[in-house]
């Protein structure tokens, strides 16, 4: 969490969020799952199939989702579609002029999105800082770096 702030505080993003695909998760609820599982439960679907798990500074007004979930959502299975396909996983960069929102996410797994927004001037895909930190959390996130420590030396 201290680095999601320093990051803030430096870089000045609108929105930091990570997100949950729950679209084939029936016990997942809004409010909190299920269990046990009730029958005929309906996964979610639409833009509420894909709630933000974290959210930082918190969205208290849900002004976020009204007005970027639309465009956040088709990126993300833009990027499901590429992964799906069997392409690499890459950092997706995105300018919505009609918004005037930069948006970086990357995929985390099949179930997980990482997001970073920026409202105002269209920002450059290749801007280190935001980049360097969105690997940093999305490595931190799939365990890379306590899998690196944990592999033995080659001899």
């Amino acid at each position: 969490f201290q680095s999601i702030e320093s990051f803030a505080r430096k870089c000045e993003p609108q929105r930091v969020v990570l997100i949950l695909d729950v679209s084939d998760n029936p016990q997942f609820h809004l409010s909190a799952y299920d269990f046990p599982s009730k029958e005929g439960a309906v996964p979610l679907g639409g833009l509420r199939s894909m709630p933000d798990v974290f959210c930082f500074p918190p969205d208290t007004n849900g002004e976020m989702k009204l007005r970027h979930w639309p465009t956040v959502a088709s990126l993300i299975w833009e990027s499901k579609r590429h992964y799906m396909a069997g392409l690499p996983v890459t950092l997706q960069h995105h300018f919505e002029p009609k918004l005037n929102t930069t948006y970086f996410l990357q995929l985390i797994g099949t179930k997980m999105t990482f997001l970073v927004m920026f409202d105002g001037a269209r920002r450059k895909a290749g801007n280190g800082t935001v980049t360097r930190f969105i690997s940093f959390v999305v490595e931190s996130l799939n365990c890379q770096n306590i899998i690196t420590m944990m592999k033995p030396p080659l001899d």
